[in-house]
């Protein structure tokens, strides 16, 4: 629809047999596989793609399809913009749950004092505080941390635990039981993609 440049990694396609927006929403139903190259750098074949069938229904047909698929479309990702909306309310109250649990308890009436820490204002009375090294055992210094390549001809049975989670199955554990687990380090600390703390 207007002036401008494209670079060698992109197949510019021109119609005046084909109305662009439908073009648009039929290509993007298109399985590209088909006309891979494989190689090093895997390629969109030209040639398989310039030898493609597709449907060419009458102009106004086709208009027809491109404005209807554009009206739902719009529908769509608007309610998909609600949903997402609802789910971040839903995640900040989640949160606003368990931090009000774990911090008062479920009594609304139970008496308050100061716990003597900043972040955590005042907890129930009948509450006492620990370090968290006299409550919990920490097993840092068992782990055996693993490579990819040393992961890559394990046999994939149990999880294999990195600072986001998950990252891979191994063929052996070291511990068995629950475990509070806590990335320590790697981007997560900065972005907060995925929790910090997880149960394993």
């Amino acid at each position: 629809n207007v002036q401008c440049l494209i670079d060698n990694n992109c197949i510019g396609l021109h119609s005046e047999k084909l109305e662009s927006k439908y073009a648009f929403f039929l290509l993007g139903i298109v399985d590209f596989d088909w006309f891979i190259n494989p190689g090093a750098v895997p390629s969109i074949s030209v040639q398989k793609l310039r030898n493609f069938y597709l449907f060419q229904p009458p102009h106004f047909e086709q208009l027809s399809i491109a404005n209807y698929l554009d009206d739902k479309t719009t529908q769509l990702d608007q309610l998909i913009a609600n949903k997402q909306k609802l789910i971040e309310l839903l995640k900040e109250e989640r949160t606003a749950i368990i931090n009000e649990a774990e911090t008062k308890g479920i009594n609304p009436k139970a008496k308050l004092k100061p716990s003597g820490i900043e972040w955590l204002g005042e907890i129930p009375a009948h509450w006492g505080l620990k370090k968290l090294k006299y409550v919990t055992d920490c097993f840092d210094s068992f782990r055996v941390p693993l490579n990819a390549d040393q992961r890559s001809g394990d046999e994939k049975i149990y999880d294999y635990y990195g600072a986001s989670g998950v990252i891979d199955k191994v063929k052996s554990f070291l511990f068995d039981g629950d475990y509070i687990l806590i990335g320590e380090d790697g981007a997560n600390l900065l972005m907060r993609s995925s929790p910090l703390a997880f149960k394993a």
